[in-house]
């Protein structure tokens, strides 16, 4: 005698439920996250690696008269939703833009000497966080630094 009782019911009932229930969420997917945002500007992208890099200098140089920053051109990747690898808090589904630069340089100058840095190499990915402000994460490939004779600013 085949008996249905309250153990099996549900059992039966919650296997079509999560089947259905994972095929939205594999359909859902990426476009379940808001819309894709418009990406950042070129100008707010350089910026933000501007400030990067003198956020640098002044911590690697106690003492600065003259700063000089210059980035080559972001170029942007196609947008993905961001993970945790990106920097993105967990648990927040956002749009990320990657950026990759060629080179960075920041060059100081104070009375006793003069320092450069030089970045190659940088990716990054700009999102906007859960207040609507863009954040910039990633890291340099290669970074060289030399002492240079003169200050050139």
């Amino acid at each position: 005698m085949h008996r249905h009782g309250p153990s099996t019911l549900p059992s039966r009932c919650l296997l079509p439920l999560l089947a259905v229930g994972l095929l939205l969420l594999a359909i859902s997917g990426p476009a379940s996250a808001a819309k894709k945002p418009k990406a950042p500007s070129v100008k707010l992208v350089t910026k933000m690696l501007e400030e990067r890099y003198a956020g640098f200098a002044e911590s690697d140089v106690p003492v600065i008269d003259k700063l000089k920053i210059t980035v080559s051109k972001p170029r942007f990747a196609k947008p993905r939703i961001g993970t945790w690898r990106d920097g993105v808090p967990k648990g927040v589904r956002t749009w990320v833009f990657p950026v990759k630069i060629a080179k960075a340089t920041w060059t100081t100058c104070n009375e006793h000497w003069t320092y450069r840095n030089t970045y190659t190499g940088g990716k990054f990915v700009v999102f906007r966080d859960e207040f609507g402000d863009w954040v910039l994460r990633g890291i340099d490939a290669k970074t060289t630094s030399e002492t240079l004779e003169a200050c050139p600013l």
